[in-house]
């Protein structure tokens, strides 16, 4: 009996063991498989400012015009007066938000940080910001070495402009500094 025992127990401890190295691979392979699905989804293509840009300036912007052209090909003078108000009111605003999303997809990406990087862009934008605005931007930039990856650039470009929009909004000097430094400072 003892015996039989010992050996029903030694077929269990066996049957656990294996049980445990299969859970044991089976897990492995999960985990292989969950590595693999990440990587792909960190390499897979996400809507990124340069596309948003892209489709705010070649899309909205094309149909925006179109629908200018449109209004502008319509003959007023067999308008009313108010209908020629209208109508001019229509071509105005028409110009305006052809204008709003031009400038909105140059905020998003602006050609200078393509071309010529992020302290380029910066130091074009704060010379647009205070052309226009009560507060008076000053940029302070370090040494630029070699630039960043694109990546990098946008986000830095995009917390900036966030930083800026603060500033607009709350600032209570009349004079506002951003820093752009390397080395792992800000």
């Amino acid at each position: 009996m003892k015996l039989m025992f010992f050996l029903l127990l030694l077929a269990l401890g066996v049957g656990a063991a294996g049980y445990a190295a299969w859970l044991w691979a089976a897990n492995q392979r999960l985990r292989r498989v969950n590595e693999a699905l990440r990587d792909r989804l960190r390499r897979s293509p996400t809507p990124t400012r340069s596309h948003v840009t892209a489709e705010l300036h070649e899309n909205l912007s094309t149909k925006v015009s179109v629908l200018k052209w449109r209004l502008e090909a319509l003959d007023p003078q067999g308008l009313s007066p108010a209908d020629r108000s209208g109508h001019a009111e229509l071509l105005r605003l028409m110009g305006d938000v052809y204008e709003d999303v031009r400038l909105l997809a140059h905020d998003l990406r602006p050609p200078e940080l393509k071309t010529h990087g992020l302290s380029t862009a910066l130091h074009k934008l704060v010379g647009q910001l205070n052309r226009g605005t009560r507060v008076r931007f000053e940029l302070s930039t370090g040494p630029t070495a070699e630039r960043l990856p694109r990546e990098q650039e946008d986000t830095l470009y995009a917390e900036a402009l966030d930083r800026i929009e603060d500033a607009l909004h709350h600032a209570a000097d009349p004079v506002v500094t951003l820093e752009l430094r390397g080395g792992g400072r800000r």
